[in-house]
């Protein structure tokens, strides 16, 4: 008869004869989660998303708000009398069809007489044109809109007309 080897003493019961055997190899956990070149990439997507936005919104300020500026610059140096500074925001060929000393008599009498003005409405057209309806209270209470129609002109905006409407 073979004689069957017995755990050495202190081992617990049921362990192999021979003592405890080796562990086996330990095997990493799985992480939980993205790699981190995942989480560098979705970072530098979400920063990429984000400039495209804040340009946009640049561009689209910038779009509307150059004319706007120029329609309510040219209505604020009326009513301050700076005529000069009215005439240099009107367009060359405007320009050209009426006269500085027409245009000064025009315009000196809305000099101190415009209490309030506001943009209304705004139109962008193709090649580069713009049409603003501003909306104009003079000091004696009473209110008129005028439709202004801008152009561009070696890269700035300039007033080609001003009709107020009836």
């Amino acid at each position: 008869m073979v004689a069957t080897p017995q755990p050495p003493q202190g081992a617990p019961p049921g362990a192999p004869a021979g003592g405890i055997p080796a562990a086996p190899p330990l095997v990493p956990a799985k992480k939980k989660g993205l790699s981190t070149g995942a989480k560098i990439a979705l970072v530098l997507c979400a920063c990429a998303v984000f400039l495209i936005i804040v340009l946009g919104v640049i561009f689209f300020v910038g779009a509307i708000g150059a004319p706007t500026k120029v329609a309510n610059n040219y209505v604020k140096a009326l009513n301050s009398g700076d005529l000069s500074t009215a005439w240099n925001y009107i367009s060359s060929s405007t320009q050209k069809v009426n006269t500085r000393s027409g245009f000064d008599s025009k315009m000196r009498k809305l000099k101190n007489d415009i209490s309030k003005w506001n943009t209304s409405n705004f139109k962008v057209q193709t090649g580069g044109r713009t049409t603003i309806v501003m909306d104009l209270t003079h000091a004696n209470g009473t209110k008129v809109t005028w439709d202004m129609y801008l152009v561009k002109e070696n890269g700035e905006w300039k007033i080609a007309r001003v009709i107020p409407r009836t």
